[in-house]
């Protein structure tokens, strides 16, 4: 952080009332130099440095304030000095125009930090809608880890459960009747088929381990299953390992590619 990133910290923590006299200061002060300086050399410019820092640090009000006074300024050291005019009023219109000069300083100042506090909060808005975005799909992936697991450490056990029960009692069957053995078996491959799919769609809800190799590993398994279920050849290839990344968007489109061309 530079110096004035720190000078401009500074101003911004500052309580309003001494921001308000650090202005008033800058104010007698710039009057001071105005009045060694004399009427050759025009000096009023530089009241704009305190309507610009409390415009700019302060709020509007407080800025109008340090304008109409730096116009006050102006005008008693314009007599002080003993500034000839053939009429008071011309004196009057001067301060008139000193007035309206700052005026002018001061919205134009206001603007552009009404600009710039709307591009701001634009932004601080757009990464609050990302930040939410994500979070999000965090929460999503989440909860499809969740109904992954609780398919496969629960409705898979229970078929696969059921698949041994059926194979044990197709073999006391198979003792008194082949046919209604036959049927048990029969029953038993649609449990285990059952078992097979359900555990199938665990593993597309949550397909990814989150240790290295995790994605590799996956699509493998996805390869494999692929070629089970279509007869056809396939298999995963991949020259170099596979990065450690949230990785279930890429496992999903291979997924859905694997599933369009069955």
């Amino acid at each position: 952080m530079n110096q004035v990133e720190r000078l401009s910290q500074f101003l911004k923590q500052q309580a309003r009332a001494w921001l308000y006299a650090e202005a008033l200061t800058l104010t007698i002060a710039i009057a001071f130099v105005d009045y060694i300086t004399g009427p050759e050399v025009a000096i009023y410019p530089f009241y704009s440095i305190p309507i610009l820092l409390m415009i700019w640090f302060g709020d509007m009000p407080s800025a109008i304030v340090i304008s109409i006074l730096s116009t006050i300024a102006w005008w008693t050291v314009d007599r002080a000095v003993g500034h000839a005019y053939s009429s008071e009023w011309l004196r009057m219109w001067d301060a008139v125009v000193r007035l309206m000069f700052f005026s002018l300083v001061l919205f134009a100042a206001w603007s552009v930090k009404r600009q710039r506090d709307e591009a701001r909060a634009r932004i601080e808005l757009l990464e609050r809608s990302e930040q939410l975005e994500q979070e999000i799909i965090e929460i999503s992936e989440r909860e499809q880890e969740r109904i992954g697991r609780d398919l496969h450490d629960g409705v898979c056990q229970y078929l696969a459960a059921i698949g041994i029960t059926a194979s044990m009692l197709k073999r006391d069957i198979e003792k008194t009747s082949e046919s209604l053995a036959a049927k048990v078996e029969e029953l038993a491959n649609h449990i285990r088929d059952a078992a097979a799919r359900v555990r199938q769609l665990a593993r597309g809800l949550s397909p990814v381990d989150r240790d290295e190799g995790g994605l590799e590993s996956a699509l493998e398994e996805l390869a494999s299953s692929t070629a089970k279920l279509t007869g056809i050849s396939c298999s995963f290839v991949c020259p170099c390992p596979a990065p450690n990344l949230e990785n279930t968007p890429v496992y999903s489109s291979f997924s859905d590619r694997a599933g369009g061309s069955q």
